[in-house]
């Protein structure tokens, strides 16, 4: 992912910074992606949604975030559509963990894309909008919010089999 940040000026740019990033400097960054100790402390694990762009961009497909606090699809701000399934991460609240999943070929669920993906994506990374359509078009079919009483986001999925 630090080759993706370096070869991408959209990654350099101060205002995606700051709105992506909450304002974690460039090079503060870069020095995480390229940090290599193992076990790596917490503040240099991959976090959402301020990893989700480049690790799209990364590896030129969508990513596919579900946790409490969101469902989202980052999708690559630098790269046309490709035929690479999406890597889906599950968030496992209390435990600082992500499962990630395998999906089949052919139409998955995907929630929105990230908002801020319509304004930062370059003219080559327009095309994914179409792509995403019939994938999310699935994701309202098979999956929907419910509002609970203390006000989280609870999510069911409808039918009888997972959505992945």
């Amino acid at each position: 992912m630090a080759t993706t940040m370096t070869t991408h000026a959209v990654y350099k740019n101060k205002k995606y910074l700051r709105t992506m990033n909450n304002e974690i400097s460039y090079d503060k960054l870069l020095v995480w992606l390229t940090f290599r100790e193992s076990p790596a402390p917490p503040r240099m694990w991959t976090t959402f949604p301020w990893h989700g762009d480049l690790l799209a961009d990364a590896y030129q497909r969508p990513v596919i975030h579900i946790s409490k606090l969101m469902l989202v699809t980052f999708l690559p701000l630098s790269h046309g559509p490709t035929s690479n399934p999406p890597i889906f991460l599950v968030f496992l609240e209390g435990q600082d963990h992500c499962n990630a999943f395998n999906c089949h070929e052919g139409i998955y669920p995907a929630p929105e894309i990230l908002i801020f993906w319509y304004k930062w994506r370059s003219d080559e990374a327009k095309g994914w909008e179409a792509v995403m359509e019939k994938h999310h078009n699935e994701w309202i079919k098979r999956v929907f919010r419910q509002t609970d009483q203390s006000k989280h986001n609870v999510v069911r999925f409808l039918g009888p089999q997972s959505p992945f």
